[in-house]
């Protein structure tokens, strides 16, 4: 049975990158956990403050892009692996049905992923 992890994230309202509140809940640590933290890291691009995800320097996305191990010292591991070309994968837009699964899922303070 894999972890469930508690990932706090900020959830944009009204258009605004830091208008909102933030929550924390439980998140399944296997492709559910990689939605989340996708998510997150599109905040910006979804906002249209960015051209790139990584762009934006303040989430983890920006200093895990870098190649100075000073800048990455201070980051966790993930539970799960990276994707390839994670990079990639951030900055394409994710599916309506995604969304709509991880806001409903935020919404009601449920756990997110199997059987949730």
């Amino acid at each position: 049975m894999p972890a469930w992890p508690v990932l706090a994230i900020f959830l944009p309202q009204l258009m605004s990158l830091y208008q909102g509140r933030f929550c924390s809940f439980p998140v399944q640590a296997d492709e559910h956990f990689i939605t989340v933290v996708r998510y997150v890291e599109c905040n910006a691009l979804r906002a249209e403050l960015v051209r790139h995800a990584e762009d934006w320097q303040w989430p983890s996305l920006w200093r895990r892009a870098q190649v100075n191990s000073k800048l990455t010292a201070w980051l966790s591991d993930w539970p799960v692996e990276h994707p390839r070309h994670w990079l990639t994968f951030v900055n394409h837009a994710q599916s309506l049905s995604e969304l709509e699964a991880l806001r409903l899922s935020v919404q009601r303070g449920h756990p997110f992923g199997d059987n949730a």
